[in-house]
Parts: structure tokens; sequence; C-alpha cells
């Protein structure tokens, strides 16, 4: 998918042809996103990962379904952006001889790095050039962050499974970057608020009905909730007087009614 869409929270689902393709995933993309008003969300095999300006879900080989959302929390009619998402090393299925292939024909080399991450990349702790901290094994999954020279991510593994939520390092230490991982049994959810400048504590987390792990890392494992984490701009590493940073979390991705 390449293209110029209104960023009004349809969901996308994969065309009848990429149905051919056995994948391991699938990766979106708002180039253009600002980091903190636009929501990502793909899914894959009934995993979900609803994220930031990037957001990726894989596992292992199949044929399993793949959709993507992407939504401006400001939309307004008439307002239109740039979007792009792959199928994870897809291959033509019923042939002898395969090539990894993407739907995206015309630049396949700009496939956000992140896409390549799988579980055992992250247990393994090399994961590409990310530079990983793991957070251990919580309700939601396994979770970690990253960073390497452009983008600052979080990361969860769901069994084989991996959701990820990145945003460009600049918008990342500005902003945030926040997760909603959903297992396809809706037994596993995580809600996720990543500060790389730190500034997270036991009191904000919890006004915003999260657990502070670190103070870069906030989590959620129980009800799905939307709340507005907000950071003092002191936390930030380049601060601005009486600036602040929020991490929005948004609501689950499950059927109306799921959660009572």
């Amino acid at each position: 998918m390449n293209k110029t869409i209104a960023p009004d929270g349809t969901t996308y689902t994969e065309t009848v042809a990429a149905g051919n393709l056995s994948r391991t995933g699938i990766t979106a993309h708002i180039p253009k996103a600002d980091g903190y008003t636009s929501k990502t969300t793909v899914w894959f095999n009934g995993y979900s990962s609803s994220g930031d300006s990037i957001a990726t879900q894989n596992g292992p080989r199949g044929w399993g379904k793949t959709e993507a959302k992407f939504l401006y929390n400001l939309y307004a009619p008439g307002d239109k952006t740039a979007v792009k998402a792959w199928l994870l090393y897809a291959q033509l299925s019923g042939t002898a001889k395969t090539e990894s292939q993407s739907l995206l024909t015309e630049d396949p080399t700009d496939v956000p790095s992140v896409a390549q991450i799988t579980a055992r990349d992250l247990r393994t702790g090399r994961a590409g050039d990310f530079a990983l901290t793991s957070y251990g094994h919580t309700d939601g999954g396994e979770l970690w962050t990253g960073t390497n020279n452009s983008f600052d991510c979080i990361f969860v593994a769901q069994g084989d499974y991996v959701a990820s939520s990145c945003n460009p390092t600049l918008v990342a230490n500005e902003r945030r970057v926040s997760l909603h991982a959903l297992s396809a049994s809706h037994e596993q959810s995580i809600q996720v608020a990543f500060s790389p400048a730190g500034g997270i504590t036991k009191r904000n987390a919890g006004e915003a009905g999260l657990v502070s792990l670190s103070s870069s890392v906030a989590v959620n494992t129980a009800n799905p909730i939307r709340g507005s984490l907000t950071i003092p701009s002191g936390e930030s590493r380049q601060s601005q007087p009486e600036a602040r940073r929020s991490v929005s979390i948004d609501l689950p991705l499950v059927e109306e009614g799921f959660f009572e």
C-alpha cells in the first residue's frame, strides 16, 4: 500500500492478490506523522499493534489476514496524508523457488528496519542496530524498548508474535512513544508509555492509570484505558520553559463491551 488517504480510521484489508503470498506479518507507516496526534494500527493472524507513526505486527510465516488502519485524532473532512504498508518477507506460494518481495514495488528499501525484529532477536538481545532495554515479563507479554540512530521503539513479545510502535527520535524525545498490543485470544493486553527522556514517576503514572517500571516506561495490563501521562519539561533532553509533553493511551482494540 502506497497512497494518500483520509486518515479517518478506515480499516484497509489486504487485496485478493496479496492472499497468494505467505508472509511473516505487516508493518505500516505514516511518514509525515507528527507523533502525538496520529495512530497506526495493524493486524496479523488476529494479533494487533496500535502505535504511533510506525506500527508492526509479526510472527510465524503463514497466510493470516493482514489489515491496517490510520487515524489522525484531529481529522476533519478533506484532510489527506500519505501512508504506506508492507507484507513482511512475502513469498509466492506453490513455487519451488521464491523471492522476498514487498508489495510496495516502487522502493522496497524504505521498509522500516523495525519490521525485521523477531521474538528470537529480542530474547537474544541482538535486534539489528537497536540498543535494547528489557523490562522482563508482564501479564501482557515480554517488554523491551529500543533505540537506534533514527527511531525510539517499544517491543512486546506475546509468544512468537511481536508488536511494536516507533516514533522518529526527535519526536519521541519531545513527545513520547505509545503502544497497545493485544493477543489474538484477547487474553494478553498491554498498554505501554515510553518517554526516552525520562520523567515518569509513580505519581504521574498512577494519575494516568499506569504503573511505572522505570523513569522511562509505564504500563497497564488490566482493562485498557484512555489516559494522558503528563511529564514536566524539566525532564526533557531539550526542555523549554513551561513546556509540557504528554503521552496518550488509546482505547482498546477489541469489540465494544469485551472489557466490562
